[in-house]
């Protein structure tokens, strides 16, 4: 029996001793060194997610009798032996992580610890998208000839919530009277959100200043701005606006303030088509703390007590009668303890990678993880590598899809600490939020370069779109 990780790089038995014994003079090309089963298992669990390391541990020990498992009842996060129901460790530093909450951990730990008995995944509804939500809603309001109508509707709006196609294409596709598509149409940008179903953006807009007076909340002139002159207020020509329709100023620099706090002209992009389940918090995998003398951090890898996998006691007791044993029976067991060892061997190698590259990260980000983003250094993954002797992949493989917990409780990937553009992204962001008028790539860059980051245009728009900051063009109107 071999180890899942084992048998994909296994290769035939007595390959070696066999080319080591062909003395023929047969051309043949030469191979390139392979690495051995072992190693190749080693870097395959090194990558392997804390999630993914649980499944494959669950297959070890369902399949290698000489394995088990400690069962006494643990933290789910820390992996810390629990006396409760609770993990005060980790209860005491939720509330400052923004990943998770205090309420979050309690309940895992809680239902880890049997405190529920019912099955309460039976009573999780199923997540209803927003197409549903409005099929349902208008099949309520309108007549049941007019369902198709409804889902052909509904399934034309764009991820911003702008219906796609015009009125007279559907009624000729559905062959159907257009008043019955207008009425439809009328139906459904009466939902929510304000502004669904709109063709334009000044009709989003207009629909969204309808809902607000039918709730008493007016500016005077928006109407006439968004109806008229929403391209000029976008080019912030507010003097032309306000002599043409006989106001002051200020009064057109108050409806444009009022469109920004009060309008969005996007109301379903980050929302319609899918569901939004409630963020899962981050499993960290290392902890970095505070040392209980002295100034500096100790690392700590969870990871190493949430899994407790270990040798059976009775088989190493057996690998101690093999004498009494027939010759299947010491095969079998000879061979589950040595894959044991090995899986286990491995689990330690894991550990202890993560552990050395974690403790160099804390000594070249040491800023970060006192101050938080702000202080990042630029950092790659080859430069951990050089420092600690390792190839640029085993570090790769050692922080992919892995999270930290910092000494403040928040919960951050690996890859956070060898982003060293974070840095940039934050600085870019808040040149943009602060600044009096859209500023251009080309303004950002000058921007950043007079703040010491010296950086090209095209890098500037690779970040601001990285961001989801539209171009300065687009901003006009709502900077």
């Amino acid at each position: 029996m071999q180890s899942p990780l084992l048998r994909r790089g296994q290769f035939p038995r007595h390959e070696s001793r066999a080319m080591l014994m062909d003395f023929s003079q047969t051309p043949t090309v030469a191979s390139l060194p392979q690495a051995a089963p072992w190693m190749i298992a080693a870097n395959a669990l090194l990558a392997l997610s804390s999630a993914d390391l649980a499944s494959l541990l669950a297959q070890e020990v369902a399949e290698n009798p000489a394995l088990e498992v400690d069962e006494s009842p643990a933290c789910p996060r820390c992996g810390q032996s629990l006396s409760g129901a609770s993990c005060p460790d980790c209860v005491s530093l939720a509330p400052s992580s923004p990943l998770a909450t205090a309420d979050d951990w309690q309940e895992e730990v809680s239902w880890r610890a049997g405190e529920y008995e019912e099955d309460r995944l039976s009573v999780v509804p199923a997540p209803v998208t927003v197409r549903a939500q409005l099929c349902l809603a208008l099949r309520a309001q309108l007549p049941r000839e007019d369902a198709p109508l409804i889902e052909y509707l509904v399934e034309s709006l764009n991820d911003d919530g702008y219906l796609e196609c015009t009125l007279e294409e559907v009624a000729r596709l559905l062959r159907v009277p257009l008043e019955q598509v207008e009425r439809v149409l009328t139906e459904l940008q009466a939902q929510e959100p304000a502004g669904i179903g709109a063709r334009t953006v000044r009709e989003c807009l207009l629909l969204q200043l309808q809902t607000l007076a039918a709730e008493g909340i007016q500016q005077s002139y928006a109407f006439e701005v968004v109806g008229q002159y929403l391209p000029w207020l976008g080019q912030h020509k507010y003097r032309e606006i306000a002599r043409a329709l006989g106001c002051t100023r200020v009064q057109v620099e108050q409806v444009h303030a009022f469109l920004k706090r009060r309008l969005h002209p996007y109301p379903l992009r980050s929302t319609l088509g899918r569901t939004q389940p409630p963020p899962q918090p981050l499993l960290p995998d290392v902890r970095i703390h505070r040392q209980s003398e002295g100034p500096g951090y100790e690392v700590e890898v969870l990871e190493a007590h949430r899994f407790r996998v270990q040798l059976s006691p009775a088989y190493l007791a057996a690998a101690h009668s093999l004498k009494t044993c027939s010759a299947a029976e010491r095969q079998q067991i000879q061979a589950s303890l040595a894959q044991g060892r090995l899986l286990l061997f491995n689990l330690q190698r894991r550990w202890q990678t993560l552990a050395r590259v974690t403790a160099y990260l804390v000594e070249r980000q040491g800023d970060f993880v006192k101050q938080g983003q702000g202080a990042l250094l630029p950092l790659t993954q080859a430069e951990v590598g050089a420092a600690l002797h390792l190839h640029p992949s085993t570090v790769s493989r050692a922080m992919a899809d892995k999270a930290v917990l910092l000494p403040s409780g928040q919960v951050v990937p690996f890859s956070t600490f060898c982003t060293g553009n974070l840095r940039v992204k934050g600085l870019l962001q808040e040149l943009v939020q602060q600044a009096a008028r859209p500023l251009s790539d080309q303004d950002l860059k000058q921007q950043l370069q007079a703040r010491g980051i010296t950086i090209a245009r095209r890098t500037v728009t690779k970040y601001r779109e990285d961001l989801g900051l539209r171009p300065a063009h687009a901003r006009a109107c709502w900077s």
